[in-house]
């Protein structure tokens, strides 16, 4: 979405690296765009909340990096994914030293359990992903779980939130992207279906963050690979924790 975005002529995107940096007041990212927006799925959870934490950001020392809250009912556009297909990719995406969800997600479920407010509205689902045999999958079905019942929560605030569902935007791409341009009260440019053929900075060996390849087109290509990759008992535990918010969000998509 943030390549997508900024194909756009009247947007710059701040990827991760440097968006939270910026927010926070600690540095600056110099633009002359009109719409400047900030890829911050570390805070997709938090933006109702008074102070900011950087937990995926830094685990060993969180308390260290704590904000006031910046957000002043800026537009967000909140990306929902199938939880299956997000899970398998949180179990396979490769970081420096191991897979994402031991490295970054198994972390930051433990870390947030630490504070008691958060343990207390999510006992029961701690406790299925403590002693659950699938372990890993649980714990990411969970970090799933926390971090898309946040947009039931801006909906219910009466935020400006434009849900998006990933299989929509990869499999029909014009009409969900129309809705987004509109929300963002600009006008429609094709471009913003182009973004594999215009240039792209804060690249990383060719790469956005996420492993995202900014030359690929918009493609289904990553929808349903779970079905490869997870078996039927991890379905069943990923069910367990996340089916009823999906069938919530579904109501409201």
């Amino acid at each position: 979405m943030r390549l997508v975005l900024e194909s756009h002529s009247r947007i710059y995107c701040v990827d991760e690296h440097l968006a939270y940096a910026s927010l926070a007041g600690l540095s600056a990212h110099p633009t002359a765009a009109e719409v400047i927006g900030y890829k911050i799925p570390v805070w997709a959870e938090q933006l109702a909340q008074p102070y900011l934490k950087a937990n995926e950001l830094n685990l060993q020392h969180p308390e260290s990096v704590t904000i006031p809250n910046f957000y002043r009912d800026e537009k967000i556009v909140f990306m929902v994914r199938n939880p299956l297909d997000s899970v398998s990719s949180m179990l396979n995406l490769q970081l420096e030293n191991g897979t994402w969800i031991r490295r970054i997600g198994i972390p930051v479920v433990r870390q947030k359990a630490t504070a008691l407010s958060f343990a207390r509205a999510y006992a029961e689902d701690l406790a299925y992903v403590n002693s659950s045999d699938e372990y890993e999958v649980a714990a990411a079905a969970f970090y799933w779980k926390f971090k898309n019942a946040s947009l039931l929560e801006y909906m219910d605030r009466g935020m400006p939130v434009c849900a998006v569902r990933y299989e929509e935007l990869v499999s029909n791409p014009e009409p969900v992207l129309r809705r987004v341009i509109e929300f963002l009260e600009l006008n429609w440019e094709p471009a913003v279906l182009n973004h594999h053929r215009l240039p792209h900075d804060q690249l990383f060996n060719g790469r956005a963050i996420g492993n995202t390849d900014p030359t690929r087109s918009i493609d289904a290509r990553s929808t349903g690979v779970w079905k490869s990759q997870l078996t039927p008992a991890q379905v069943q535990a990923i069910a367990v924790l996340t089916e009823a918010l999906e069938r919530r969000i579904d109501s409201v998509l």
